[in-house]
């Protein structure tokens, strides 16, 4: 039965590295969230929109890659490279 994985910190704290790493250990497909048109958008929002409006992008953006790992699990584990936790730690620091 696949599994989801999912690595959760601050920006530059090592997700990417260990994500990547473990997904490879264990045959399971690496995410990284925010995904699709959310990843490509997410630069400008962080340099551009208001907190309120930023958090609720990352929202969005969630709500999107849920459905993409939901596809995913069918078929193999996940290992996510962020995902809700960071997002709500961030937002409410903020």
């Amino acid at each position: 039965m696949p599994v989801f994985i999912c690595i959760e910190g601050l920006d530059a704290s090592g997700k990417t590295s260990i994500s990547q790493a473990l997904a490879r250990v264990l045959g399971a497909s690496y995410y990284k969230s925010p995904g699709g048109p959310y990843a490509e958008a997410r630069k400008i929002v962080d340099e551009v929109v208001d907190p309120l409006t930023r958090y609720f992008f990352y929202r969005a953006a969630v709500q999107y890659d849920s459905g993409v790992i939901r596809n995913l699990l069918t078929r193999t584990s996940v290992v996510c490279d962020r995902y809700i936790y960071s997002t709500i730690a961030c937002h409410a620091a903020m």
